[in-house]
């Protein structure tokens, strides 16, 4: 099978790449710059994985990559940060809504079997409920406002046009090359500090980086998930046991850091006032790590044989 990836030189991309191309797939792998995993991949597989490096704006390079494709997974996106300016604001939706059109259309013209499109759970409106694909969606953020307008389009090409895609809408994924909230605590607990805003009980929906994978490949065999929007996640987990899995793998002591939520939120007010994007991004990451987080995912688990729990892989050497 041809498949197109885009975002393939990023964390999960090249994680994908890797496992399809495992799989005897002949891969085209489209990153915005060069990739050092891309081409490691490249020296292993050699002319079963062709690397594209483009933008996914260019309507001719992508014209010319789905030529022969049956699958694409659309990973590429502009990401999470605050933006300073319009032109940044506009760049999320150039990139997260207009380049993705682009591909759901170009995908419908070159008889695509499947496509698997990344959106996000940052569509959905902030709530201490647990959610499911039924909710409202009032996204805060340029990001998860392009992305749900992607959606949308996605989604209207499906009904009108028969546009083969299924939207995954992944949580909050740890493990490899990830550079999250979850990697900043434990740097700050292998540096011998954990603080916990609020109570620690609330709760987040997580997923290991290799099982969203298998996720998503099991997602794209199944004809019935065409047309369908699906959160995929594993686990809920609170902050307060987060902090004791990272806790427990360092082999010295922590200073363990209580922050009350009156406290917390009145952080986060200050950094709201002071208006500068980094006291703008810290009362944001308080502000998360705070909330719960949760969504309905026991439907999503038909599609991994077997999950690794947080717990597992924080406190066991990571199989290669």
């Amino acid at each position: 099978m041809k498949i197109l990836i885009t975002g393939a030189g990023g964390w999960l991309g090249s994680e994908l790449t890797k496992t399809l191309l495992d799989k005897g797939n002949h891969v085209k792998a489209l990153s915005l710059g060069e990739s050092k995993s891309l081409e490691e991949l490249k020296s292993i597989y050699n002319d079963n994985l062709e690397i594209i490096n483009a933008n996914i704006t260019d309507t001719e390079i992508i014209r010319d990559s789905m030529v022969g494709v049956n699958h694409i997974y659309h990973l590429a996106a502009k990401v999470h940060y605050i933006p300073i300016s319009e032109d940044e604001i506009k760049e999320f939706f150039n990139i997260n809504t207009g380049a993705t059109e682009n591909i759901f259309k170009l995908a419908i013209e070159n008889n695509v079997e499947r496509v698997i499109f990344y959106s996000t759970v940052s569509v959905y409106e902030e709530s201490n409920e647990i959610l499911n694909v039924n909710n409202i969606k009032k996204p805060k953020t340029p990001y998860g406002k392009s992305k749900l307008m992607a959606e949308k389009i996605g989604l209207k090409l499906y009904k009108e046009k028969g546009l083969p895609l299924t939207i995954i809408e992944p949580v909050t994924v740890y493990g490899g090359a990830d550079v999250g909230n979850f990697k900043k605590l434990e740097k700050f607990i292998n540096k011998g500090v954990s603080v916990i805003f609020g109570d620690g009980e609330n709760k987040k929906t997580v997923i290991y980086y290799k099982d969203l994978i298998e996720m998503t490949i099991n997602i794209a065999k199944d004809n019935n998930a065409i047309g369908k929007v699906i959160i995929c996640g594993t686990e809920n987990i609170s902050v307060q046991d987060i902090n004791k899995s990272l806790i427990s793998r360092v082999n010295k002591r922590v200073l363990k850091i209580r922050i009350n939520k009156w406290v917390s939120k009145f952080i986060i007010k200050v950094s709201n006032i002071l208006g500068l994007s980094i006291f703008k991004k810290i009362g944001r990451q308080i502000k998360v790590l705070m909330n719960n987080n949760i969504y309905e995912i026991e439907g999503c688990k038909r599609y991994v044989d077997s999950y690794t729990t947080f717990y597992e892989y924080f406190n066991k050497r990571e199989k290669k």
